[in-house]
């Protein structure tokens, strides 16, 4: 596995769109791409699927053991350049100060390419990038790529001051009003809603393959590769230098066992059983983990835009373990499989689809006859709020949801939910074993009724949250998208 991550200061800095530039551009030029997300993201890895042509796997340094980490960046990168965005800034974790986009990187051996807004600075720059580059020192800087500059006036002055450093511009992209994305509550508007996505694409792939030096960034991880596996090889004052590896020079590395306690897909394939999935048998092989268990033996998954947000590792460790997934879509009003013994309900935006969901009867009843024979059916986040009786949108009218659990929900007044959570399971829930799961909406909940919590919850700095979800019967569900296993 070969590579780098993309990072930058913080968030808004550019760097989501400085990936698909360069995923496009990378892979127009001839390399075999790999595109990974860092942290618990649905919507990028939609648009990194689309800029790249190959699948996005999600790397969460919080919320994946260390051996889950390392099977998906093998399985997925083998034999490929594997280009990891990161989230928010370089450094920022949870709530207990782990696992930070750093951590990702100090794990994988990805150096970084750092991705600096100079939209608003001159000299200035040569001070940030200086605390970045020597805040950690198992964190290798391959170069930055300068964002949003203003004119060639700007460039000079930001290079003079960046010269000192001696590390590499690998790029320098001039402000562009071309090169924004729509966003909504949740982040990103989707990939599928994007009506001008390939022209959006193609522009920002030829504005990286003219402004970046592909052949260096392509360079840096080609020597990463032939390195000894000891450090790695970046790219300064012209020559290679080659980067000790954290371990050999004592200095701080993250413990795995401190790493252990810590979106999507588009709507094509996923969870298909292809090589070009995150979660290759060849990787289960060669680094052994245990995947969350299936909830059936052939499971319905929801799956279209207003049920996007499901984590690759997830359906693909179920059928790793050798679970049926059959796919289907509400809003087109289809039924899940009859034979389904389980069905899964992802989370997503249904209070954008609250009346198409409503009205589909087709949907309704398949659910209802699933639910009557006995299946298993879990829903988490959206997918909770579709298994309640209610929803309220944002404009104050009240659909009727599926009605199987007493939930109702309502987007007229929102409240934000942000934060990862450690999930014990409580009698009745779906899995045995704690999990790690991230909780992210703006529902105002007014109600949560009788029936049987799944979940004793916990923050990432551990403070108790109470009892999440609810069960009735065989029907379940959670605010909560669960991650990984914490046995």
């Amino acid at each position: 596995m070969t590579g780098f991550l993309v990072a930058a200061p913080h968030s808004g800095s550019g760097k989501t769109v400085v990936t698909l530039g360069l995923l496009r551009a990378l892979r127009d030029a001839g390399h075999a791409i790999a595109p990974a997300k860092a942290g618990p993201d649905y919507i990028d890895p939609a648009f990194h699927r689309a800029a790249s042509g190959q699948s996005c796997v999600n790397l969460d340094p919080w919320a994946m053991r260390p051996a889950l980490l390392g099977a998906l960046a093998t399985g997925h990168g083998a034999g490929r350049l594997l280009v990891t965005e990161a989230m928010m800034g370089l450094f920022d974790g949870a709530a207990d100060s782990t696992g930070s986009a750093a951590d990702l990187a100090a794990l994988l051996g990805l150096p970084v390419v750092f991705v600096v807004d100079a939209s608003r600075m001159a000299q200035s720059v040569a001070a940030l990038v200086s605390g970045y580059r020597f805040h950690r020192a198992d964190v290798a800087f391959a170069g930055i790529i300068l964002n949003r500059v203003g004119s060639a006036r700007h460039e000079t002055m930001l290079r003079d001051a960046l010269a000192p450093l001696g590390v590499p511009v690998l790029g320098v992209v001039p402000h562009d009003a071309a090169l924004a994305l729509p966003s909504r509550h949740l982040g990103l508007v989707q990939a599928g809603e994007h009506e001008e996505l390939e022209a959006f694409i193609a522009h920002a792939g030829a504005v990286m393959a003219r402004c970046c030096d592909l052949p260096a960034l392509a360079g840096l991880a080609l020597r990463q590769a032939q390195g000894e596996g000891s450090g790695v090889a970046l790219v300064e004052d012209g020559g290679a230098v080659d980067i000790p590896h954290p371990e050999a020079r004592g200095q701080h590395h993250p413990d795995p066992s401190r790493l252990a306690m810590l979106a999507p897909q588009d709507e094509g394939d996923v969870g298909r059983a292809s090589k070009d999935e995150g979660y290759r048998r060849d990787a289960e092989e060669d680094h052994p983990v245990s995947p969350i268990p299936p909830l059936g033996q052939r499971i319905a998954v929801a799956r279209d835009i207003a049920f996007a947000f499901a984590y690759p590792h997830l359906l693909d460790g179920w059928r790793a373990q050798g679970a049926e997934l059959a796919f289907f879509s509400p809003l087109g009003d289809e039924a899940p499989d009859a034979s389904a013994d389980a069905v899964f309900l992802p989370g997503g935006y249904p209070e954008l689809h609250a009346g198409a969901l409503a009205a589909a009867d087709g949907f309704r009843a398949g659910m209802a006859a699933a639910r009557d024979r006995g299946a298993a059916i879990y829903g988490e986040c959206g997918g909770y709020m579709a298994l309640g009786e209610g929803l309220v949108d944002a404009d104050g009218a009240r659909h009727a949801m599926l009605g199987f659990l007493p939930v109702e929900t309502s987007f007229a007044t929102r409240t934000r939910h942000l934060g990862y959570r450690r999930l014990d399971p409580l009698a009745g829930a779906p899995w045995p074993m704690p999990l790690t799961a991230h909780e992210f909406h703006y529902a105002t909940v007014l109600r949560e009724g009788l029936g049987d919590a799944l979940f004793a919850a916990r923050d990432a700095r551990g403070a108790d949250l109470g009892h999440y979800g609810r069960r009735v019967g065989t029907v379940s569900g959670s605010w909560c998208h669960v991650i990984d296993r914490a046995d």
